[in-house]
């Protein structure tokens, strides 16, 4: 769409005449389906995602691009709205798209009241009433500890995905479940 806005706005006889040379050295934007990972039996993706419009988005592309992978979504709510129930519903919503849906801990919980704050808890067993596998964690570590041992487990005969959702470092984990499959 952006090709062919450009060839219109430069010559709207001809919009096609627009060089897309240089495309081919366009490596995709940062942390947006950044792949970390791509082995046989593995993709690790990193995404900027942080809204549950984004996250329903990339999990319905990766779903298109990987039909029949076991696709798991770790989620670290971590931005100021995100940390909120206001978007809870959202964010149910989107994650029932993922196989598996893996929440992180709540950032700066003490800034927020207790009544104000993403149920995370109930989040994962609403996902699961939905027939989905899910699991709330009260720090990314103890959720880097459970995907190592879902990691040790004989993998899905056409892989796992694990898409990490943050606008933040998900406290290294990332890097640190990369080189644990590697």
């Amino acid at each position: 769409m952006a090709a062919l806005s450009a060839g219109l706005a430069l010559n709207p006889e001809n919009p096609t005449s627009l060089q897309l040379n240089n495309l081919k050295k366009f490596l995709g934007v940062k942390r947006r389906q950044e792949c970390l990972l791509e082995n046989e039996n593995w993709v690790i993706i990193e995404d900027f995602g942080h809204h549950p419009t984004a996250i329903a988005q990339t999990l319905t592309s990766l779903r298109n691009r990987h039909p029949n992978a076991h696709i798991t979504a770790c989620f670290e709510p971590r931005s100021n709205s995100a940390c909120t129930s206001i978007f809870q519903e959202g964010f149910l919503d989107s994650l029932t798209l993922a196989d598996q849906a893996l929440i992180g801990a709540l950032n700066r919980p003490e800034k927020l009241k207790e009544s104000e704050r993403l149920n995370t808890k109930e989040m994962a067993s609403m996902l699961q009433s939905k027939g989905r596998q899910a699991h709330a964690f009260s720090s990314n570590e103890e959720l880097l500890a459970h995907l190592q041992s879902f990691a040790q487990k004989p993998p899905a005969t056409h892989g796992h995905l694990v898409c990490f959702f943050s606008n933040g470092s998900f406290d290294g984990i990332m890097q640190k479940f990369v080189a644990f499959v590697r």
